[in-house]
């Protein structure tokens, strides 16, 4: 059975973020062209162009494609639908942002700092991606009574986040192992003191 239009377009932009996020692993933003992404995906320059007129519009598709599926990601992560363990979170993100979807995140972050066209580019994307996490983490403890385990969710994706980003450029580091020790210490304690109807 043939497929439709709209299914090979959607098969086509899959490759194209695919590849552009492979590139950014690879290459950075700033030496990205739109032919490493074209022969990484394995189509024409012009093919490309149909779909992304410019390298900052292919990155712009390819960080919503990756936003998108971090927040699947989270939702299976926090433990959506079953009771939420910041234990196994803590773990469970450790291994998540060593990834090559995190590491080309963390590149595009990195890079935007310098770079104003990239920044206006992907700054909604990210403000919008911090709203859903933080959306995710209100349906996961709803009760008023959880808003400390809001508050350690939301810690325990930072504090994670920055020690994989540190883990980029330093890995092995005895500092790093304690603090990722102590992460999980309080998660174990945040979550052993949940109790939905405390007030807190």
């Amino acid at each position: 059975m043939s497929r439709t239009q709209a299914e090979r377009r959607h098969d086509t932009l899959l490759k194209l973020h695919e590849a552009t996020v492979a590139c950014i692993v690879n290459n950075g933003f700033s030496r990205l062209t739109t032919i490493d992404i074209a022969r990484t995906a394995g189509m024409s320059q012009g093919a490309l162009f149909r779909y992304y007129p410019t390298k900052t519009a292919a990155v712009v598709g390819a960080t919503r494609y990756l936003f998108s599926k971090v927040m699947q990601d989270f939702a299976q992560l926090l433990g959506e639908g079953r009771t939420p363990d910041l234990t196994r979170l803590a773990d469970d993100l450790w291994v998540w942002f060593a990834s090559p979807n995190f590491v080309a995140i963390s590149r595009l972050l990195a890079e935007s700092s310098a770079d104003i066209e990239l920044k206006d580019a992907i700054q909604p994307i990210v403000a919008e991606h911090r709203q859903n996490t933080h959306q995710l983490i209100q349906r996961i403890f709803p009760e008023p009574g959880q808003n400390l385990m809001r508050t350690a969710a939301h810690a325990v994706i930072f504090l994670m986040q920055g020690l994989a980003t540190e883990k980029h450029l330093v890995s092995g580091d005895a500092i790093e192992r304690d603090i990722l020790q102590a992460v999980r210490d309080l998660a174990t304690l945040m979550g052993s003191s949940n109790n939905p109807k405390k007030q807190i």
